[in-house]
């Protein structure tokens, strides 16, 4: 029973951490479409990289609760 109390708080962090980071990630990705419709290509690059990386985190993420979800 304790087990599954803190496998439901671990889903339940993780979760709440998926949310976060795809929100960072639609925020970062809006501001590279503002920069590049300002031509501020140097920029784009940059948010771009760092959308890359949050999808990768939230990929990873969402592996790991799945997992989690099916095994509890």
């Amino acid at each position: 029973m304790k087990e599954q109390l803190v496998a439901k708080d671990v889903i339940d962090s993780l979760q709440s951490i998926v949310i976060n980071l795809e929100n960072r990630r639609l925020n970062s990705l809006n501001s590279a479409k503002l920069h590049h419709k300002n031509r501020h290509y140097s920029f784009m690059h940059f948010f771009t990289g760092q959308v890359n990386g949050y999808k990768e985190s939230i990929d990873l993420l969402k592996i790991c609760l799945y997992r989690l979800i099916i095994e509890n």
